[in-house]
């Protein structure tokens, strides 16, 4: 046990010296900032939503996650010769199936989803992108309990929303 720690000691100084090196160089670790391209890969960008993507409820949440990732958000009819991507959502689709009945037939679990199809194009040379994100979830329903019930999918609605949101915003990114 003594000579475990008599080589320890030495060795635990000696990582920390180097760990301390690291964080003061510039090509060591770095804790990454808020303007980092992970976390707003749109940094700087300008996104040009379309009049059908500002129609849905599902708009507030894509300008949030826009924003979130660095994106300036225009509406189509403020600067129609702007630069920037023009986004098009084409169509949200938003719903809930059954996936588990009980043994008494009763239903036990939903799954609810939201589809969100758009185009997306950097300016009026490139080629547009035309994609869609999906963003599901279950939900375990209880008889007893139908309020919370309601409650509970309301917010997987509104959580759902977000997640697609961001998808969205990530899948922009790879637009040059």
């Amino acid at each position: 046990m003594r000579r475990w720690l008599g080589y320890s000691a030495p060795l635990i100084w000696l990582s920390l010296c180097l760990l301390s090196l690291a964080a003061c160089s510039g090509s060591g670790f770095q804790l990454r900032g808020s303007d980092s391209p992970i976390t707003q890969p749109l940094k700087g960008k300008v996104v040009i939503l379309s009049d059908a993507a500002t129609q849905h409820e599902f708009s507030h949440a894509l300008r949030r996650a826009l924003q979130k990732a660095g994106a300036l958000v225009q509406s189509a009819e403020a600067e129609p010769d702007t630069a920037g991507i023009r986004l098009n959502i084409t169509q949200i689709e938003q719903d809930k199936t059954v996936s588990a009945y009980s043994s008494v037939r009763q239903v036990r679990e939903f799954n609810h989803f939201i589809i969100v199809s758009f185009t997306a194009k950097a300016d009026a040379n490139s080629e547009a992108l035309v994609s869609q994100v999906r963003a599901e979830r279950s939900q375990v329903y209880d008889s007893r309990y139908v309020l919370g019930v309601a409650e509970e999918a309301q917010q997987i609605k509104a959580e759902l929303r977000a997640e697609a949101a961001r998808l969205l915003a990530l899948r922009l990114r790879a637009l040059p």
